[in-house]
């Protein structure tokens, strides 16, 4: 049985058909299933790295601003009062008021609630507000001389409070009640 050129043309095809087919199936497919699953792998990873990267900037970020912060809060802690200064601050305002011709009537000082955050915060111990509430007799150009004395000290003092009143007998002077806020630094 002698073949034609035709059936070995044919068979030679379809050898060559089977071999084709068992390459795709046996090696390319498999092979190119790993490639996909390794690019998957490969973005996963890169997500990762951008990602890890994002939280690096962030982080440093917040050193920095951290950083930032610290120095500013340096800053007030360097302009508040410590414990034992208050009564020379306290001195030195009646000082103050008897060289500008100022009557001090009363000069009482007390101690109020800091706000909520800071009592969350665990630093409640650490910072204290005092209210120096003062009553005096005071023109108002000598008024005006030691408001401008306050905001000059290099401490953190807020004018809470400010009330004038014009008595009839005492013409040029006026009745002043006025409240100042002072912050205290008191580490114990």
């Amino acid at each position: 049985m002698v073949l034609r050129n035709r059936e070995k043309i044919m068979i030679f095809l379809a050898i060559l058909a089977v071999a084709i087919w068992a390459f795709d199936h046996f090696y390319y497919m498999p092979q190119k299933t790993k490639i996909l699953q390794l690019k998957t792998e490969i973005a996963a990873l890169d997500a990762k790295i951008n990602q890890a990267l994002a939280f690096r900037q962030g982080v440093e970020t917040m050193q920095h601003e951290i950083t930032r912060l610290e120095k500013e809060t340096q800053v007030y802690r360097e302009r508040l009062l410590r414990g034992n200064e208050l009564r020379s601050f306290l001195k030195q305002l009646a000082q103050d008021s008897n060289q500008m011709a100022i009557k001090i009537v009363s000069l009482s000082p007390q101690e109020t609630k800091l706000p909520g955050e800071v009592e969350q915060k665990g630093k409640a111990g650490e910072y204290k507000k005092v209210a120096v509430q003062m009553v005096m007799w005071a023109t108002y150009h000598s008024l005006e001389s030691f408001l401008k004395n306050l905001e000059r000290l290099p401490f953190l003092i807020s004018l809470d409070y400010l009330k004038m009143e014009r008595q009839g007998d005492k013409y040029p002077y006026l009745l002043i009640t006025l409240e100042i806020g002072v912050q205290i630094y008191d580490k114990e």
